[in-house]
């Protein structure tokens, strides 16, 4: 890891990797059962196991995004993400992922702002690989490390390894 990085991990009384195996989830998000694109309900929050449909395009000036469309069997969702300029390595027509967060349905169907995203790895056993419930480990931003960096760090050797032929 970088200097940065290990400043960050400082501030939390990390400083072996014995150390960061030892760090335990402050507590666990339920994420329930993965539901079907046509059984969700204006508002909920739910877990979503979604193919990427349709390219994914990028814009924005100060503030940028990128949006796709994502669905099942039954139906499709459209995702957006704000500020993320790397996730457009990561999402390609054709590859699956588990989307948590909560579905709304605006003018052009339903959609997913931000959600949480992990890779479906296939050959695996979606039931063993996908539990409902999951490690929580954020901290306080001024310490520097949060979840969604360890999450981020995950996804991208996720991104690297598949440009590589490895799935």
């Amino acid at each position: 890891i970088g200097e940065a990085r290990s400043k960050c991990f400082a501030k939390l009384g990390l400083y072996t990797a014995g150390d960061l195996v030892s760090f335990y989830p402050r507590t666990y998000q339920y994420r329930g059962e993965n539901k079907k694109v046509s059984d969700v309900i204006d508002g909920e929050v739910c877990s979503l196991l979604l193919t990427v449909d349709s390219p994914v395009k990028s814009g924005g000036g100060k503030v940028q995004y990128i949006k796709f469309t994502a669905g099942d069997d039954t139906g499709t969702v459209n995702i957006t993400f704000f500020n993320q300029k790397w996730l457009l390595k990561v999402f390609s027509q054709g590859r699956a992922f588990r989307f948590y967060g909560k579905v709304t349905f605006g003018f052009y169907g339903k959609e997913m702002v931000s959600p949480e995203v992990e890779p479906v790895l296939h050959g695996k056993k979606i039931k063993r690989r996908y539990s409902r419930v999951s490690p929580y480990k954020r901290t306080h931003p001024k310490n520097g490390v949060l979840g969604g960096k360890q999450r981020a760090s995950v996804i991208r050797r996720y991104a690297r390894r598949s440009a590589r032929g490895y799935t």
